[in-house]
């Protein structure tokens, strides 16, 4: 009968230490899962903004503190959350970003889209532009700017 029980803990014992690497297995596998999955997605967007390539093609006053802007998007086909578009003068001492969202404006590949931005609704009247950057930008599923293009482009004003 004795011998019996200390077969039985051994049994018992072994079952606890496999249930136990398990447990851990399942553990680091959930972090590794996390830091894999997020690197993905950082690719991923990655890979979106170099397919993404949109420019200023003209800028033409409309008069005041009005300008209608014409961006082209040359490259990509995944939709985009929109633009920000960041008007500087000569001396790039005063700047206004403004945010131009696909759905007010679509930016389908290889089309031409048209936008007015008025300076002073955006704290900027009287600034006279002389370049404007262009930052594309994705949105998350919260409608939220998830990610911003590392890539800008830059029309200058003559």
């Amino acid at each position: 009968m004795k011998n019996n029980k200390k077969g039985l803990s051994t049994i018992v014992a072994t079952l606890l230490i496999i249930l136990l690497t398990l447990v851990a297995v399942g553990i680091i596998w959930l972090v590794i899962r996390g830091v894999v999955q997020g690197g993905a997605d950082d690719v991923n967007i990655s890979s979106k903004c170099l397919s993404s390539e949109v420019v200023v093609t003209q800028v033409n006053s409309a008069g005041g503190d009005l300008y209608d802007v014409t961006l082209n998007r040359k490259r990509g086909t995944d939709e985009i959350g929109g633009v920000k578009l960041v008007v500087s003068d000569a001396e790039e001492l005063e700047s206004c970003p403004t945010d131009i969202l696909n759905e007010d404006y679509p930016l389908p590949a290889q089309k031409t889209t048209t936008v007015q931005i008025d300076l002073a609704a955006m704290g900027c009247a009287g600034l006279v532009p002389s370049k404007v950057d262009v930052v594309v930008f994705y949105l998350n599923e919260d409608t939220n700017e998830q990610s911003f293009c590392e890539t800008t482009s830059t029309f200058q004003i003559y």
